[in-house]
């Protein structure tokens, strides 16, 4: 049960040394103090004296947990279990939240029917600082009216997952990725916005400061590398990063058409089968570009090619994403076939 007066439970991963991940730690720490706040610490590092010195912060509003997840996934999962508060926010153990002049923790609150609270969100790096500062809402009535806001706010970026979710949606939607998912795979965060945005909207808190280190992702060399890697922790082999887009078509059918999604059926179709498009349409725009397919083996290519000529439904790009993922990673169509079918609304799939 949830402690009325607990409004954000701040979760925080974390796998880096005390020395790099301290600052975050004590940022949370001191939000615990001062608010009405709690922080999760959820620590899958094996690090023998961070375990010590954290153990000796619980108190109050601070939980250290020692974690055996084996993924950031799981990680995520862990924390989350054991958070009480009305929200729940993610903070990456490099990241800061701050709460900024004018901000109550005691009025911290979304309209009901919203899904959570957006802060203003900066990116960091060393060398350039905070940059890339951006504060809006999501407040359409219709859910594919707020995916379309958020693709043209947000440019599809998955920084909004680090807003303050109504603590059952995030949970539910990432139990069922957790028990369901056919590779629990990082690279699939994008999905997780889609879902969350299209259950309800967001409202934005101008001051609260959510404060993304984008060190390893600010650069287009570090996003090849990267996403790559994320499909190498995944399980997974990383030229799978070829087929990033078509994953994210399944992955956000999934995530928008989800059962514990409340909104009607009709809804989560048109929003799913819109974001289908979005990503398939993408993924046949980046065929054309010879740098993006120089390492295809020619097979691939070739029935790349055939499948973005023939998709133009949007049923019919979904078919085409699955049998996609299954050339590439086979096995995918079952596997897809069964988590959709443990995860998905009832007729979410028909006529598709």
């Amino acid at each position: 049960m949830s402690t009325p007066s607990l409004r954000l439970s701040v979760c925080l991963p974390t796998r880096l040394p005390l020395v790099d991940a301290r600052q975050t730690i004590d940022n949370a720490r001191d939000l615990s103090l001062r608010y009405p706040f709690e922080v999760i610490v959820s620590d899958n590092s094996e690090d023998e004296g961070k375990a010590e010195e954290l153990r000796a912060l619980n108190a109050g509003r601070f939980r250290y947990l020692r974690s055996a997840a084996s993924g950031a996934l799981d990680n995520w999962h862990s924390a989350l279990r054991h958070a009480e508060g009305e929200f729940a926010c993610f903070l990456s153990d490099d990241d800061l939240l701050i709460a900024l002049p004018g901000f109550d923790g005691d009025d911290f609150d979304a309209p009901p029917g919203a899904v959570g609270i957006r802060p203003t969100m900066a990116l960091y790096t060393d060398s350039a600082g905070i940059y890339g500062q951006s504060s809006f809402d999501i407040p359409e009535t219709r859910a594919v009216d707020r995916i379309r806001s958020y693709f043209r706010k947000n440019g599809g970026a998955n920084t909004t997952l680090f807003s303050c979710f109504r603590r059952e949606a995030i949970y539910d939607l990432l139990t069922g990725i957790q028990a369901h998912h056919p590779t629990k795979g990082g690279y699939s965060d994008w999905s997780w916005v889609l879902g969350l945005v299209s259950s309800g909207p967001l409202v934005s808190n101008p001051h609260l400061l959510y404060v993304y280190n984008n060190r390893n992702w600010s650069t287009a060399e570090d996003v090849v590398r990267n996403t790559r890697r994320t499909f190498h922790d995944a399980g997974l082999p990383e030229e799978a990063a070829q087929i990033l887009l078509p994953l994210t078509v399944l992955d956000a059918f999934g995530t928008i058409c989800r059962e514990s999604s409340p909104i009607p059926l009709d809804e989560k179709r048109e929003a799913g089968l819109f974001a289908v498009s979005v990503y398939f349409d993408a993924f046949v725009a980046r065929l054309g570009d010879a740098a993006f397919t120089r390492d295809f083996a020619p097979d691939r290519l070739d029935l790349a090619r055939e499948m973005a000529r023939e998709a133009v439904e949007p049923r019919d790009k979904l078919a085409a994403s699955l049998l996609l993922a299954d050339e590439w990673l086979p096995g995918s169509h079952e596997a897809y076939t069964r988590y959709y079918g443990e995860t998905l609304t009832r007729g979410a799939l028909r006529g598709v």
